[in-house]
């Protein structure tokens, strides 16, 4: 793989990072009804929307920075600090109006926080039926926006991400594949328990997202996959906070 290539994949990495944190904090704004008032009011403060909506000022300012550092958001600190004003710009405005694809996924976390033990419960039959409607989901929305300059292709990574995340760390926990990334990516054939029904479809996962082939029978990672699997632990931290997105009151 060559230089640019990784340059590539790790910049995909980074935007699966900002999708774990992004999607919940955009769902939460939506629910309270904060992402409808951001789009009819372009032009706002801090103060006003603390104000009219009651919220944590804490949890207001991560969410309104956050957004900023996707570019939806221009940020201005005015009088000595004390008051932030707000932007919308045509990045956020066309990305606000796509956000809630963001919801079923992030009604997905409590399984995601849990990911490791689901992942290997032969039980697992309706997760698994959840992950499949959520890859189609994926699928669909990231065929709307191949252009990698697109606001929809950058949300898209963020679907990515929030599920890829737990499910990499999942299995990097458990050295799972310990045995493929030691085997040029090659998986045997008996390690794939067709009893395990989340873990297939994980599998199936991994396939959409190009980072599992199989040829002749025979399954192995890509180097795109390699990639990523490799690179789990990158994922750990911001994974460790699903449990607080998942319960933040704006």
């Amino acid at each position: 793989m060559n230089r640019e290539k990784k340059m590539e994949l790790r910049s995909t990495l980074f935007r699966h990072l900002d999708g774990i944190a992004i999607a919940p904090t955009v769902s939460t704004l939506q629910k309270g009804g904060i992402a409808n008032f951001i789009q009819d009011n372009p032009h706002f403060t801090f103060q006003e929307v603390h104000e009219k909506f009651e919220t944590n000022s804490g949890y207001l300012n991560v969410a309104l920075r956050l957004l900023a550092s996707q570019g939806w958001l221009i940020r201005n600190i005015l009088q000595d600090f004390e008051e932030i004003e707000f932007e919308l710009t045509d990045k956020g405005r066309e990305a606000f109006s796509l956000a809630p694809i963001y919801t079923s996924f992030c009604e997905f976390i409590p399984v995601l926080i849990e990911m490791d033990r689901y992942l290997f419960d032969p039980n697992a039959g309706l997760v698994q039926e959840n992950l499949q409607n959520l890859m189609e989901d994926y699928r669909s929305f990231n065929q709307t926006y191949p252009d990698s300059n697109s606001v929809g292709w950058g949300i898209a990574r963020h679907l990515e991400g929030i599920l890829a995340g737990p499910i990499l760390v999942a299995l990097g926990m458990s050295e799972y594949f310990s045995e493929c990334l030691e085997n040029d990516g090659k998986i045997d054939g008996e390690i794939i328990d067709e009893a395990l029904p989340l873990l297939s479809s994980v599998m199936d996962y991994f396939r959409v997202l190009n980072w599992l082939e199989t040829e002749n029978g025979q399954s192995r990672f890509t180097d795109e996959g390699l990639f990523f699997l490799r690179r789990s632990a990158a994922y750990g931290v911001t994974v460790s906070y699903l449990p607080t997105f998942n319960h933040v009151p704006v």
